[in-house]
């Protein structure tokens, strides 16, 4: 992960790189050049998991694993599913970043605590009231479900003339369907200040995914003041009381996601009682929340 931030950095991304400024990064063409003297090691995802299995063999140390969702799911890692699934035999500790995980898990009394967004850059900057446009994320993983918000786009499209939608993501704008690409506002990976300008322009957010580990747009959106609608995706649910801070459809069902973002363009009481619920979950999960979590939840096993 620092590694790519790192990089991100040389290539001018705009991130808080204030993340970097106590930690050490080394770099090994082999696991047999590692040197480094540690009590704990953690596996953040399962091609991790690979490299610290041979790394412990020579180490008796503590390893963790922190499992961020299912990887093992075929709409996530395709062929690799089954590389992704033999890791969950290593024997490691687990960490849980959702319920779906730890249920999962739960025989092997993983630990557990939630990831966070940064509070303090991703907020409201512009009143709700004066807000119009649908925000969509588009990202071309079968597990982020674009299929499904890509059919509630055309609906949206068809049906309401004067609906205006943004859209995000990796899709090049030639890979967007040609009946929709023209009648949209569509911004490839944009930079973290554009994305936070783009929330403040939006009414409504909309997450289309099928499976996911503790997914932060939403909560990013919830913070900036927009209402949400989501699938039943497993992350989620961490966080996402339906009808209370935001609404949840059933995966693949983009005309439920039509159906509940009409919902909310028609009830202005539901949809501002949706986003003030929103802005104080939202605040429930600031960076300073998930590090406190993280070192309680590393001295637990010291």
């Amino acid at each position: 992960m620092f590694y790519k931030l790192r990089l991100y950095k040389l290539l001018g991304v705009d991130y808080n790189y204030s993340i970097l400024d106590n930690i050490d990064l080394y770099y090994y063409e082999t696991i047999e050049d590692v040197k480094i003297k540690t009590n704990i090691v953690i596996a953040t995802s399962w091609e991790t998991a690979y490299f610290v299995r041979e790394y412990v063999k020579k180490h008796k140390i503590e390893t963790l694993y922190l499992v961020q969702g299912s990887p093992d799911d075929v709409s996530v890692s395709g062929k690799n599913s089954d590389n992704a699934k033999l890791t969950y035999t290593f024997p490691f500790k687990k960490i849980a970043i959702n319920q779906k995980v730890y249920n999962r898990f739960k025989a092997e009394k993983p630990l557990f605590f939630h990831v966070g967004i940064a509070t303090q850059f991703f907020k409201k900057l512009t009143k709700t009231n004066d807000r119009e446009c649908i925000m969509f994320p588009l990202r071309k993983n079968e597990s982020k479900g674009s299929k499904y918000a890509i059919e509630c786009i055309r609906k949206l499209l068809q049906n309401n003339k004067n609906t205006k939608i943004m859209a995000f993501g990796d899709y090049k704008l030639d890979e967007i369907p040609v009946d929709i690409r023209n009648s949209i506002i569509y911004h490839y990976w944009p930079p973290r200040k554009v994305l936070l300008g783009l929330y403040n322009k939006s009414m409504i957010f909309v997450l289309p995914s099928i499976v996911e580990g503790m997914s932060l747009p939403p909560l990013e959106a919830m913070a900036c003041g927009c209402a949400v609608v989501v699938t039943d995706n497993g992350g989620v649910n961490e966080y996402i009381k339906d009808g209370l801070n935001g609404i949840m459809c059933p995966i693949r069902d983009s005309n439920c996601l039509y159906q509940k973002v009409i919902l909310l363009i028609n009830n202005k009481a539901l949809r501002e009682q949706i986003i003030q619920n929103g802005l104080k979950t939202a605040k429930e999960f600031s960076y300073d929340n998930m590090n406190k979590n993280f070192i309680r939840l590393i001295k637990e096993i010291r």
